[in-house]
């Protein structure tokens, strides 16, 4: 059982990491190609309709974490009945709720003119706008039968197909720019891969688990309905605190400062979310392995787990912060897409520490979720959402972009309290005092390497950029992981990895 778990977690990791850079490379091709053929405002426009169009996926609720949570149950006991049943009441539920989008989405339309402050682009606005918000309803209607591949750990299964369409519509949307310089022509494009993606998706599902389309004329029982209300009541909150963190910055940078700066910053946030999301697609093809782990194993080894995927989880964001503080100005500006892409020194440090924090807390909410603590963060989620939205207005105004993405940090801190004292209190049922010692300090060894880093890196001058930049990002590697690891040596997590890695080279000498 034990190996047969670690397999599948092992072959989400590797299959869904591989389709992650594959697809990064052509997304970061297709993304150069369009700021060099549309420019900065059709880059701002298509980052500030995508956050309006998050925005309204808090009409979700979160529903869906809460019944994949449910399927690891009757998965592991091989209930196909119950899985129908859920499967079934998935579906009305999804239906209802991109109606409900469609039906916000559209009433937005009059307000769009408030918040586009893109006096360049010469297409209508509205109709760029519907197209976006049908791409997103497509993916409602599709969602139900995805679950179930997610819930048995088949998460490099929806990967396969994801980055498949994604690589054929960078591809396609590269071909498009190139030869008509057409945003229209462009998110059309998309609409119909993301489309085909649902579809093929949705088809093997149904192939793997051909017990899915049975009729079911029962509903879920009222004691599931009842812890169901709860779930969703809690991951409500939590998803109206997403929505506030994720899409309203875009919103309020337009309006304080312009869509072109929107489109600015589009650049550094892509580099950083395109290592981001490798990042989480690793992590994220654990998560139903935890669950799993949750309903079969004891406490002590949930957290066991959890302090292994903790540990890598912050070298990796440590790692990525101190080379995107130092090195990410130089790469955007220098090497990549020109001076008139530069952003102030502390903008920059403040996205990067944004981002770099949400990483390291991941496996938290990700452990949170897989053990089905959604309803106990309570009013905290709601809080700092307003939170956040009133620091955007305070802060955007008289600080500009840099007040903005300090609000989104200071925020987010209080719901990573939240979120670890939920995880320890009500899961481990220990001290969260722990975490924050273990936390603190490597913290700590991050920003001594980023503050080595920038004092040897800053005695390198050679004038050909490229290598320059190359010399640098070697230093900072060698500086990082020496220290870090010296540092961990001798912690459990450590000897654990280091373990695996023993046990791999002599499989392979064998």
């Amino acid at each position: 059982m034990q190996n047969s778990r670690t397999n599948k977690a092992m072959k989400n990791v590797l299959i869904t990491t591989l389709c992650q850079i594959i697809y990064l490379l052509v997304s970061f091709i297709c993304r150069t190609v369009f700021t060099r053929t549309l420019g900065a405002e059709y880059l701002g426009l298509n980052g500030l309709f995508s956050n309006v169009l998050t925005m309204l996926s808090f009409v979700e609720l979160g529903i869906g974490s809460a019944l994949v949570y449910k399927m690891y149950k009757p998965l592991a006991m091989n209930d196909e009945h119950m899985l129908c049943v859920y499967i079934r009441f998935y579906k009305k539920i999804y239906i209802g709720i991109a109606i409900i989008v469609a039906v916000i989405g559209l009433g937005l339309i009059p307000f769009l003119h408030n918040i586009v402050n893109a006096p360049d682009i010469d297409v209508n606005i509205t109709f760029l706008y519907l197209l976006f918000l049908v791409d997103t309803i497509i993916s409602y209607l599709y969602a139900y039968k995805k679950s179930i591949l997610i819930a048995d750990q088949k998460n490099y299964i929806v990967a396969i197909y994801t980055q498949i369409f994604n690589v054929i519509m960078n591809v396609g949307q590269i071909i498009i720019l190139l030869m008509t310089h057409n945003f229209t022509f462009y998110l059309v494009f998309k609409i119909i891969c993301d489309w085909l993606n649902n579809v093929f998706c949705s088809r093997y599902a149904e192939k793997k688990y051909p017990y899915i389309n049975n009729p079911v004329k029962e509903s879920i029982s009222e004691p599931d309905k009842k812890e169901l209300k709860e779930n969703i009541k809690g991951l409500l909150l939590g998803k109206i605190a997403s929505v506030a963190f994720d899409g309203t910055d875009n919103v309020f940078i337009s309006a304080f400062v312009g869509v072109s700066t929107v489109g600015i910053m589009s650049n550094y946030t892509l580099i950083l979310s395109m290592i981001n999301s490798l990042l989480n697609q690793v992590f994220n093809s654990l998560t139903s392995s935890i669950g799993n782990l949750g309903v079969t194993s004891e406490k002590k080894e949930v957290q066991s787990v959890f302090k292994r995927i903790y540990f890598v989880n912050t070298l990796l964001y440590g790692y990525l912060f101190v080379g995107m503080v130092l090195l990410l100005r130089s790469f955007i500006v220098d090497i990549w897409v020109g001076k008139e892409y530069d952003l102030a020194t502390v903008t920059v440090v403040l996205l990067v520490l944004e981002l770099c924090l949400r990483g390291i807390h991941y496996p938290v909410y990700m452990t949170r979720t897989a053990m089905g603590l959604f309803h106990q963060l309570k009013y905290v989620p709601l809080m700092c959402a307003m939170l956040n939205i009133g620091l955007d207005f305070i802060l955007g105004l008289y600080y500009g972009l840099s007040g903005i993405v300090l609000a989104t940090v200071i925020a987010r801190c209080i719901t990573r309290a939240a979120d670890i004292k939920v995880l320890y209190n009500d899961s481990f049922g220990i001290s969260s005092l722990s975490y924050y010692t273990y936390h603190l300090k490597m913290l700590l060894l991050i920003f001594l390497c980023t503050g080595i880093s920038y004092l040897t890196i800053s005695l390198v001058h050679i004038e050909i950029t490229v290598l320059n930049f190359i010399f640098k990002f070697i230093i900072v590697s060698i500086i990082y992981w020496g220290i870090t690891l010296g540092g961990y040596w001798k912690t459990p997590e450590c000897k654990y990895y280091c373990m695996l890695i023993e046990k791999k080279i002599r499989e392979v000498r064998k």
